[in-house]
């Protein structure tokens, strides 16, 4: 639980007192106190995140991102994922691509969208909805039984999820869904 508390209480360290003025509200945290609007450190930081890791989702996320943009000119291939994907990875791997992608002005709207409120943009529903139309169909046709009452299975799962996810910019349940795009 966190306790507010004075800079100049008992509990602080000499060093942490001269750093804050004496105003500065502090919190108690189980590892123990400090100030309470001071950013923490990031925790792939100070607790030593290995290297490795953190080149690794770099790596995934520049593949994710690669992907995603292929799939922008490629109708089979979707885009959202991938790029969903890749703020993950890069969320874990580079704070710089973290930042950057999140400030992009196609892919942030479409990953704050679906972050904080699970909703996909109308023009991507409409995208994913044809293309998976246009795939169970094919699939149904060219493949032989069972495969192609399997493709149907998944293909129908895949729309029935895009179709019940929240629409970005519409409103739900008194809340405006902004960033559509």
């Amino acid at each position: 639980m966190f306790q507010m508390m004075n800079a100049r209480s008992e509990g602080t360290s000499e060093t942490t007192r001269r750093l804050l003025s004496e105003e500065q509200p502090m919190i108690i945290t189980e590892k123990g106190t400090e100030p309470k609007n001071r950013r923490r450190e990031d925790h792939r930081h100070s607790m030593g995140y290995n290297k490795r890791m953190r080149l690794t989702y770099l790596l995934i996320g520049h593949t994710s991102l690669a992907l995603g943009f292929v799939g922008i000119f490629v109708p089979l291939l979707p885009t959202t994922p991938f790029v969903l994907l890749a703020a993950a990875c890069y969320s874990r791997g580079s704070e710089r691509f973290h930042t950057w992608i999140h400030e992009h002005p196609r892919f942030g709207p479409m990953i704050t969208s679906w972050r904080n409120h699970g909703a996909i943009g109308p023009r991507a529903k409409v995208a994913a909805s044809i293309t998976l139309g246009v795939s169970i169909t094919i699939s149904a046709v060219r493949l032989l039984l069972p495969w192609n009452l399997v493709a149907v299975f998944i293909g129908a799962a895949m729309l029935t999820f895009i179709l019940t996810r929240p629409t970005a910019g519409a409103k739900i349940k008194g809340e405006n869904l902004e960033n559509s795009y």
